[in-house]
């Protein structure tokens, strides 16, 4: 009741808590690197704030920055399969309106199967 007689308020005082290991611009650095990089593991980012901003934080810190800027780790989006007859349909849809143009796709997406069940995340 001391309390209340000196505020006239039942709120909680701030106290003093430890001080953060990164601040508001490596913050922001982390948010950025991650919207730039969007399939970036958390120790590759802990590695670059290391190598960039030369700072030394945990993995747990990394993630808690960037949900901070609700930017949280998820799975990429999985489409359905093709039942057969939708499959055939797209097929004879591509056969029907092709333009005898030729082109030659390559994937050169780079993967990182780091994670315990080796699929990709994406912030």
């Amino acid at each position: 009741m001391g309390r209340f007689h000196e505020t006239d308020s039942f709120t909680r005082r701030m106290t003093p808590s430890r001080k953060r290991c990164t601040n508001e611009r490596d913050n922001r650095f982390l948010s950025l690197s991650a919207l730039h990089d969007r399939s970036a593991t958390a120790t590759e980012a802990r590695n670059c704030l290391k190598e960039v901003r030369g700072l030394r934080v945990s993995e747990r810190t990394i993630r808690r920055r960037l949900k901070e800027y609700r930017l949280n780790v998820r799975r990429p989006a999985k489409a359905s399969k093709l039942i057969r007859n939708q499959r055939i349909a797209s097929h004879q849809f591509g056969r029907d309106h092709d333009t005898g143009i030729k082109i030659h796709f390559t994937d050169e997406s780079r993967f990182c199967f780091r994670s315990v069940d080796g699929r990709q995340r994406i912030w």
